[in-house]
């Protein structure tokens, strides 16, 4: 996979130039980060072994449902579009 100078996560609907999780040059930048996701994304494996470019995303909630999407980008190339998933998260119900 060679050297990664790019990965982003984003999540097209929310209309913003933001990302849910943006990373370049061997570092993470939350200052590019949507508001509604700092502090709460991380990844799953620091050292994306073996290209391990997922991402955890905690303290869910509804309005985190939608597609989410993933670039990545090394030297000599641009960004490549690698992931496109949907998260559909339901409101639990307590009984008792």
């Amino acid at each position: 996979m060679g050297v990664i100078e790019l990965l982003d996560w984003s999540k097209p609907d929310l209309k913003s130039e933001d990302y849910v999780f943006y990373f370049r040059d061997e570092r993470v930048y939350e200052r590019y980060q949507h508001p509604l996701f700092r502090g709460r994304v991380e990844l799953r494996d620091p050292q994306m072994k073996e290209g391990n470019f997922a991402v955890i995303l905690k303290n869910v909630t509804i309005k985190d449902s939608g597609t989410y999407v993933c670039y990545y980008g090394n030297a000599g190339s641009g960004p490549h579009l690698i992931s496109n998933i949907t998260l559909t998260v339901r409101d639990s119900v307590t009984v008792g």
